[in-house]
Formats: C-alpha cells, structure tokens, sequence
C-alpha cells in the first residue's frame, strides 16, 4: 500500500480502464490512456489516490489524482485526463480523436 508522502512515485497497480486515441491521417492508435483502480493510502485511510497513464509519441504522462474516497479520486483523474488531452490536441492543432468524432471521450473543462 502507498503512502501519502509518496505520492508522486505511486504505482498504477490495477489498471480498470483503458482508451485509445488517434490522430488524423494515422490508422493506428496515437496514445494510450489507462486508468488505475482507486486505492487507499496506506498512511491516511481517509485518502484515496487514482494514477492515470497517458502514452504516446511524444508524450509520457503518469500522475494521481486524490480524494476522500475511491469514486471522488476516479472522477478527478478522469476529468485530469480529459483537460490533459484537450492541451495535447490544442498543441498538435486539434488532430486527435476518439471514434472519428472531435470528443476526445473525457470530460473537457469548461
């Protein structure tokens, strides 16, 4: 189990959920996004942490988003994904996509 004070060196563990992502005019897939099961701190009890993957070209990305518990750490590393993602579109100039449509299939921040 993971200790709070470590938190920038957490493991992915588990992964729950995965999603690929391209880019125009590329037949396969551009980056990976994977998504760990919520854990608990081993230190902190209340706290729970979610890492999440983004893997590509030209980007590696792992980090944990925490909360007070396993659902409210889930949906901050989901809606970190999705701000991640629409600051990797702006920079490739809005070339990415899920399932041919512009939604990158994570919430964007408004």
């Amino acid at each position: 189990m993971a200790k709070f004070s470590d938190r920038r060196n957490l493991d992915i563990g588990q992964v729950s959920a995965t999603r690929e992502i391209a880019r125009l005019g590329e037949s396969k897939r551009y980056l990976l996004v994977e998504i760990g099961v919520p854990q608990q701190f081993e230190d902190e009890p209340r706290d729970w942490y979610c890492v999440y993957r983004i893997s590509g070209p030209d980007h590696h990305r792992r980090f944990a988003s925490c909360g007070i518990d396993g659902v409210q750490a889930l949906q901050l590393a989901v809606a970190a994904v999705g701000a991640e993602l629409l600051a990797i579109n702006k920079k490739l100039g809005g070339t990415l996509r899920w399932l041919d449509q512009k939604d990158l299939g994570f919430p964007i921040p408004s």
